[in-house]
């Protein structure tokens, strides 16, 4: 199997995983207001639980929509361009892609070292916090190679 199948693979578990954390949000907030309103007996770990789950939902699905270029553009602009200007564009958007998640990555390790030397975990649901983090810079990482290899592509 070629590496790039590899990839595509692992982008779609990914965006799969984002699927069933969406999934997953809409299943607790229902139950929390059929407990809420029906039982009168309201879950104390839904908030919690619902904005782990959205921000997995983000990050797990920022690798594929970059890699697929199925995000929101604005083109106006670069429609103007010539051809050699427009690849130009192209690579000064993935390095600044790269610069951003390479900063942002820096940013997370201290953040998740905290949270693993002191086991952080949420506050009602006492759900350790660590894996959620984790997730945030996965995707950058993905998202630096998903960057680096849009730049060989026009190089090659």
């Amino acid at each position: 199997m070629s590496t790039s199948r590899i990839f595509e693979k692992l982008l779609r578990s990914l965006l799969i995983l984002s699927s069933l954390a969406g999934f997953g949000m809409v299943l607790i907030v229902l139950l929390s207001v059929f407990q809420r309103y029906v039982l009168k007996s309201p879950l104390s770990f839904s908030e919690e639980l619902v904005g782990l789950l959205l921000c997995s939902m983000l990050f797990l699905s920022l690798p594929y929509i970059s890699n697929s270029e199925k995000h929101v553009k604005i083109n106006l602009v670069v429609n103007l361009l010539s051809d050699k200007a427009k690849l130009f564009a192209s690579i000064l958007s993935s390095l600044v892609m790269i610069t951003f998640c390479f900063w942002m990555l820096v940013e997370t390790i201290p953040w998740m070292d905290f949270a693993i030397r002191l086991n952080l975990k949420t506050e009602n649901s006492r759900l350790i916090l660590y894996p959620w983090m984790a997730v945030i810079p996965l995707a950058l990482l993905i998202n630096i190679f998903i960057s680096l290899k849009k730049i060989y592509k026009i190089y090659s």
